[in-house]
């Protein structure tokens, strides 16, 4: 025996709405969120927090790099309480990530960007001022935390 239960509207859109998020590479469905994303939101240091955290696909990479051969595997944007900004690139390996610090050791010495590194990911620091001692800690205890 078939009975018929009568939906109202405003059921039927949210109904639809809970179908779309479940089916895989909807626009609307929960993306997975990147390591370089994780360890974004672990950078907090005494006094500052992480306000913001956007994680990068290939297509949006300003850089265009993220997924190329040598290159990063994930990426983030990030910024703190304090207007601090950076971004985190992690890397298959720790090869690729010092071959990346060395390609950016020009912005380094010219004072454009701090750079932090632990392992296969490299944290890019602009508009910080000295040596990033807090946030080389909180790199550390992050990227124990991930692994």
């Amino acid at each position: 025996m078939r009975i018929s239960v009568p939906l109202e509207k405003a059921h039927l859109g949210l109904v639809a709405l809970l179908i779309i998020a479940a089916v895989p590479g909807h626009a609307l469905a929960q993306a997975a969120v990147s390591p370089a994303a994780v360890v974004a939101g672990q950078l907090a240091t005494p006094g500052n927090s992480i306000v913001s955290v956007s994680d990068y696909t290939s297509a949006t990479d300003p850089e265009f790099l993220l997924g190329a051969p040598g290159q990063y595997i994930a990426k983030a944007h990030f910024t703190d309480s304090t207007g601090i900004v950076g971004d985190v690139e992690v890397f298959a390996n720790a090869r690729d990530e010092r071959t990346r610090a060395r390609g950016l050791s020009g912005a380094v010495a010219a004072g454009q960007e701090v750079d932090v590194e632990q392992g296969t990911v490299l944290v890019r620091f602009y508009g910080l001022v000295g040596d990033g001692q807090a946030y080389r800690d909180a790199l550390t205890r992050a990227v124990s935390v991930s692994n």
